[in-house]
Formats: C-alpha cells, sequence, structure tokens
C-alpha cells in the first residue's frame, strides 16, 4: 500500500472533492490524518461515511504510522444532517468510487446505522458472520470518528460505540461550532461521567476525547 504524506493526502483526496466547501474539507484531511497516524493500537472507526472522504483520510494517516484496520459505518438510507440536506442511497456509489479511485479499497465499510453497528460490534454474531475468532479479531477502537451530522442520533451513537473504545483511545467529533448537530452536548456529557477527558483540540470545528477509565 502506497504511503503518502500529508499534503499529497490532501491532493488526492481533492481531486476527487465535489462538496461546497474546500475549507471545510482542509480542515478534517488535515485533523483526519494525524489523528489516524498516531494510533497504536485497536482499530479506526468513522461514524457517517457519505463520499468517504474522511476515511480516505484516515487511511492514508494509519499508513504512515501503524498501519491499523480502517472502518467506516454508514447505512446509506437517504437521512437527513442538521441542516435538512438529504443524503440520497447513490451516495454508495460514489464512496466505492472514491475509494477505489484512491487505492484505498483497505476500507472495511458496515453498512448499517451507527447505532445498530455499535449494539452488534463484536457480537458473536459479528464475529461467526466474518468468520473469525475472538482471539484473531482487533475489536477495541483507539480512534472514534464522528461524523453523522445528525443531531437526532448523535447521542445514541456516541454511547452505543463508547463501550467499545479502549483506554486511552481517543474519541473525535465534528461540527462542534454547529449546536444543531449536538456533539457539543455529547461531548460535555461524556466528560461529566468522568469515563472521558477533553484534550486540547487544535481545530475549534472538531472536539477531541480520550477514554480515561
Amino acid at each position: 500500500m502506497k504511503v503518502l504524506s500529508l499534503q499529497e493526502t490532501h491532493d488526492v483526496i481533492l481531486d476527487i472533492f465535489t462538496g461546497p466547501s474546500v475549507e471545510a474539507l482542509n480542515r478534517r484531511v488535515v485533523m483526519l490524518y494525524n489523528l489516524a497516524k498516531n494510533v497504536e493500537k485497536g482499530v479506526i472507526v468513522e461514524l457517517g461515511t457519505h463520499h468517504g472522504y474522511g476515511a480516505i483520510a484516515l487511511a492514508f494517516g494509519t499508513r504512515a504510522g501503524h498501519n491499523r484496520p480502517v472502518y467506516t459505518v454508514d447505512d446509506y438510507v437517504g437521512r437527513k444532517d442538521w441542516i435538512r440536506t438529504k443524503y440520497p442511497p447513490s451516495d454508495y456509489n460514489t464512496f466505492q468510487n472514491n475509494i477505489a479511485a484512491t487505492g484505498t479499497t483497505e476500507i472495511i465499510h458496515i453498512k448499517k446505522s451507527a447505532f445498530d453497528a455499535g449494539a452488534e460490534w463484536c457480537t458473536d454474531a459479528y464475529l461467526n458472520k466474518h468468520n473469525v475468532g475472538p482471539a484473531h479479531f482487533v475489536y477495541k477502537v483507539g480512534l472514534l470518528y464522528i461524523d453523522t451530522g445528525n443531531a437526532e442520533t448523535t447521542k445514541y451513537d456516541f454511547w452505543a460505540w463508547a463501550p467499545h473504545i479502549m483506554k486511552g483511545g481517543i474519541v473525535a467529533m465534528r461540527d462542534t461550532n454547529a449546536r444543531n448537530v449536538g456533539t457539543d452536548i455529547v461531548a460535555k456529557q461524556a466528560v461529566k461521567t468522568g469515563q472521558f477527558g477533553e484534550l486540547d483540540s487544535p481545530d475549534a470545528w472538531f472536539v477531541i476525547l480520550e477514554k480515561i477509565v
């Protein structure tokens, strides 16, 4: 697998980008590449795939670091984001085309809702379905990135996955500057439980938590 620098990763993703804000893309690529590069143990999980830009940045980041498995979760059923923009199911085809174009086909996609995937993660049924045993399956999460953009489900998605995050694992959530998404509220609630601590974030659009227990 080809290892790219942060700038090279940005350029590759920009070549396939069709979104409205290059600034938002730039900030996401920088944050995710650097976070993924530093994950030494566990797997990397993204909630909310859309066209795959985040997942691709995570994949190139971990290639430059410790080569951790990257999972991305999205059911592609046409949900609406926090500003009520509907994502069509055809976005799944765009995602598949993008990982093929960028050579990041090692990304493992789980076509379920973020909540359902978290609830089923590493159950016996899951392990049997994927024909792997618990001793051979790395299931603890070293980095969880939440970008579902849905205020109605964010808190449920977070707590469905929280038990799977290893001690010292990192949670990154985007759109903390947009209160309608609910990520800022979820972050404060998580810290209040004593299970997570908030880390300094290099970008005001993201909140970074560390699991401490």
